[in-house]
């Protein structure tokens, strides 16, 4: 749907109102906890190591970017569109060690 609105006289803007509904999976996080048996021939107390991926996927009919959360960061022009990149995925991962 096009909606036309005036900017000045002879000049007007044309709006797209997409549907916004969207499937995010945005954290998805693991880890395994080393038994105390295991840890104990090498001195340690506890140990553990993990993932975590952030922004994982979204899945969407808003556009080929596929995330209508992107917008403005004016809080008045919420649901606005302005233009922004996508998110970025971002993998973590990490050691954890007790001595």
């Amino acid at each position: 749907m096009n909606i036309r609105y005036p900017i000045y006289e002879g000049v007007y803007r044309i709006l797209t109102i997409q549907k916004g509904d969207y499937l995010k999976i945005s954290n998805i996080q693991i880890g395994y906890t080393f038994p105390k048996n295991v840890l104990k021939p090498v001195k340690m107390e506890n140990a553990r190591v993990f993932a975590s991926v952030d922004n994982v996927c979204t899945i969407s009919s808003y556009n080929k970017f596929g995330d209508p959360e992107v917008g403005d960061s004016n809080v008045l022009y919420s649901g606005f569109d302005g233009g922004r990149y996508p998110f970025p995925m971002s993998v973590t991962f990490g050691l954890s060690v007790q001595f």
